[in-house]
């Protein structure tokens, strides 16, 4: 167990590096700069790149960049000024974009579970059907398109809800719908696919012998042994809706990192860019870095498949 943490966990150091390396020379390879389409003189374009040291050479940068963050320090704001691309900006605004997900994760997995164990239970008839066109309309309508859809016809047309703002439970129910509809689909197809494979094997068979009713059977035996792809699939999950959110944000008004974010890609914020993918990165990595480690402790079988 502690071979495989510590060979997971040097692998994430890895990504994290490359992640870091890659994003800051393509940033640097880009055409333009944060203060090329400012409306200012030569000199003044001059003395920002020096105060932001962009006048070095881009490999001597490179190197401040990572003594700067091992330090701690992500740097200042190039375009939003005086703001701390940590504290004015990531620790800021992530919290409503972190809210945001944990609401999508909890649905899609709540409603992919249970359509999924309906699907398997009820394999061909019109149960199943139904899951499957949930499913795979899911996975083939984009999540704006979807947020689009609900804004104008359960915010405008109808007034359920809100549309804009974030400061009720009922503000999370139509972004948080919109981005889980990937998820759900992929859990259910996951759950579905799995459950259909174990329920005819030996233990539910002997589950049903003894006479356990038909819930104890599906939740307890069934769910159990299906749920291993989708634990594999939190890690992906995570990172699509935390990438994904960025639209729907700006779509449903969300106070979220997604706003400064767009808007610094577009005007080449180099911090601020750097700032967010970094951090994204790490968290993304730390979640699939605790799913390896729930998925050997949920199946054993994977440690030794991995010592041997």
């Amino acid at each position: 167990m502690g071979r495989y943490i510590l060979d997971r966990f040097l692998a994430s150091l890895l990504t994290i590096f490359v992640v870091i390396t890659l994003t800051f020379f393509l940033m640097r390879l880009m055409p333009g700069g944060p203060f090329t389409s400012e409306r200012i003189t030569e000199k003044a374009r001059e003395a920002m790149n020096a105060k932001y040291g962009l006048d070095k050479p881009v490999v001597e940068q490179y190197v401040i960049y990572l003594r700067n963050i091992l330090h701690g320090d992500f740097g200042t704001s190039m375009i939003f000024k005086g703001k701390e691309v940590t504290g004015d900006i990531i620790f800021q605004f992530f919290p409503n974009s972190a809210k945001l997900g944990i609401v999508s994760v909890a649905l899609s997995l709540a409603a992919g579970l249970g359509l999924g164990l309906l699907a398997g239970a009820r394999q061909g008839r019109l149960a199943d059907k139904a899951a499957t066109l949930i499913a795979t309309l899911g996975i083939t309508i984009p999540s704006f398109v979807i947020g689009s859809v609900l804004l104008y016809t359960v915010g405008v047309r109808l007034r359920w809800l809100p549309t804009t703002g974030f400061t009720s439970w009922r503000h999370y129910i139509m972004p948080a719908a919109a981005l889980s509809g990937i998820g759900l689909s992929f859990i259910t197809r996951l759950t579905r696919t799995k459950y259909v494979e174990v329920k005819n094997s030996d233990f539910m068979r002997t589950a049903r012998a003894k006479g356990l009713d038909k819930s104890t059977i599906i939740f307890k035996h069934g769910l159990r042994n299906s749920i291993l792809p989708v634990i594999t699939y939190m890690g992906p999950l995570i990172a699509n809706v935390l990438t994904g959110s960025f639209v729907i944000e700006r779509l449903f008004a969300v106070p979220g990192l997604g706003s400064d974010f767009v808007q610094s890609v577009s005007r080449r914020d180099y911090s601020v860019v750097m700032g967010v993918v970094i951090f994204y990165c790490i968290f993304i990595i730390a979640c699939n870095f605790l799913v390896d480690i729930l998925y050997v402790v949920v199946d054993p079988r994977i440690k030794l498949q991995n010592n041997a």
